[in-house]
């Protein structure tokens, strides 16, 4: 069963976006977030402040659909010269994407923006265990490990993946 959902998990595997952030000369487009986005804003402070005890704010950093830089990104985090930030989404991407999928692109890219968590391909039994994975995942992997994804994902606690994932 574990060599099915690995396959499964290979095969639906896209690359998620470009990280470290490239720098841009100028500033940003957007100062604002589209509404398309806010619920999944909300539930990464949410989350964050949750885990860490601490307010977790993503607020100055403004997400809104785009061309990311390179065809196959569903995201991209990007930071200009001017000290200005955003995250460019995909829309055909996010418009094929369950609610897991959306909740994963968006926490993975504002871990890159709010947390300034680099790409984390770090396996345990052969399954992804951040993500700050350079791969995105299925809405379906998230959703079964989503307790110990988001705890990697803010406190860098892999113990509560490891866990999970042994015990599946």
């Amino acid at each position: 069963m574990k060599t099915i959902m690995t396959m499964l998990l290979v095969a639906t595997f896209i690359i998620s976006c470009g990280y470290p952030a490239k720098i841009v000369n100028g500033t940003r487009k957007y100062n604002s977030t589209d509404s398309s986005f806010s619920s999944y804003v909300a539930a990464f402070e949410s989350t964050g402040s949750s885990l860490t005890g601490q307010t977790v704010s993503a607020s100055k950093i403004p997400i809104n659909f785009g061309e990311p830089s390179k065809r196959e990104w569903a995201g991209e985090y990007i930071s200009y010269s001017d000290g200005t930030s955003e995250i460019i989404i995909r829309k055909s991407k996010w418009d094929t994407y369950s609610e897991y999928d959306k909740r994963e692109l968006i926490f993975h890219e504002l871990g890159h923006a709010v947390l300034k968590r680099e790409h984390d391909d770090t396996k345990y039994n052969n399954q992804p265990t951040s993500l700050m994975s350079t791969n995105h995942f299925n809405g379906s992997y998230y959703k079964q490990y989503q307790q110990g994804l988001d705890r990697e994902l803010f406190l860098k606690d892999k113990g509560v993946i490891n866990s999970l994932i042994a015990g599946s």
